[in-house]
């Protein structure tokens, strides 16, 4: 029975991946081979594989980065969240500074944006995230508090003590408190 459950999930997982590289096969100027392996690293559901499994690709993190900046679908998210994990350069922070600006960006793939761009570039991501602030949209200032937090700097931080003086929103109070104490 275990082995035929274990089948089962190889078989989907290969079925699944291969849909995945579907959505991506066209433009992306690599070879379709190495398209397809580079989308699997990347379907995986929990955690990303390692940058080494993306490196024994030919051209992996090149793939990696074209693969984040095609229209938004799952794959191109975790292709973003792979770019900043592990290859944040100047190119990656300029296309998530455009990713957490966007109101076209979805929800979930902006919020995730958000907390990845604070990871992977510090204090160098305040000046995009700043802006979010003022946002109309309350969960979007939540995040981007937690990503000021997990930044983790006094810039950071007096830029989060300043907003609690400005709101009366009980819900981003309370995430600026929590975020206050991580900075303390």
């Amino acid at each position: 029975m275990s082995k035929f459950l274990g089948t089962l999930v190889l078989s989907l997982t290969l079925f699944c991946s291969s849909a995945f590289a579907q959505q991506v096969t066209g433009p992306v100027a690599y070879p379709q081979d190495d398209v397809r392996t580079i989308t699997f690293l990347l379907s995986g559901y929990h955690e990303l594989a390692p940058r080494a499994s993306f490196e024994a690709v030919p051209n992996g993190a090149a793939i990696v980065d074209a693969l984040a900046r095609r229209p938004h679908s799952f794959v191109s998210d975790r292709a973003l969240i792979a770019l900043g994990q592990y290859w944040p350069s100047a190119d990656a922070y300029l296309l998530y500074a455009k990713v957490v600006a966007s109101d076209a960006t979805p929800v979930g793939t902006r919020h995730r944006a958000v907390l990845m761009f604070a990871q992977a570039f510090g204090d160098r991501a305040i000046p995009a995230l700043r802006p979010l602030l003022a946002s109309d949209d309350l969960q979007l200032q939540i995040t981007t508090v937690q990503a000021l937090g997990r930044i983790g700097t006094d810039e950071s931080r007096d830029i989060v003590i300043a907003l609690a003086s400005t709101t009366t929103n009980p819900l981003l109070l309370e995430q600026i408190d929590r975020s206050s104490r991580v900075l303390r």
